[in-house]
């Protein structure tokens, strides 16, 4: 389907422009915007790769940052706190909990603390 072309058309052109950027060529840069911007429907791995690229090309501050507003807007955080640059997108979450007799007692009440602890340590206030 058209979608599913648009997803190959990015990362056929991510990997293009990594083989640019292998190839040492000048303003590598423009080849991963044309990746990351060429198409409608994103493939989140890819993306993610583009901006983690991207971030590591640009030199300036004033780009990095524009990079970053962009990428928000998107819903992508780039995260840099652990020195390690990050890059998540916002993500649906449902939980299916059995709450039939076999799991009465102990069972349930670690059931709820586990999907407790996933929202701590793993849903941020802009995943739904």
């Amino acid at each position: 389907n058209g979608e599913e072309a648009e997803m190959s058309e990015e990362i056929a052109l991510f990997n293009w422009a990594t083989l640019q950027e292998k190839k040492n060529l000048s303003n590598v840069e423009e080849y991963f915007l044309a990746a990351l911007c060429k198409t409608t429907t994103m493939h989140m791995a890819t993306t993610s790769k583009i901006l983690l690229t991207l971030m590591r090309l640009l030199n300036s501050k004033e780009d990095v940052d524009k990079l970053k507003q962009i990428a928000a807007a998107h819903r992508f955080d780039l995260n840099t706190a652990t020195g390690k640059k990050a890059v998540t997108a916002s993500k649906r979450v449902a939980f299916v909990i059995d709450y039939s007799a076999s799991m009465s007692g102990p069972k349930i009440r670690s059931a709820i603390e586990n999907v407790k602890n996933i929202f701590q340590t793993h849903i941020s206030d802009v995943d739904f």
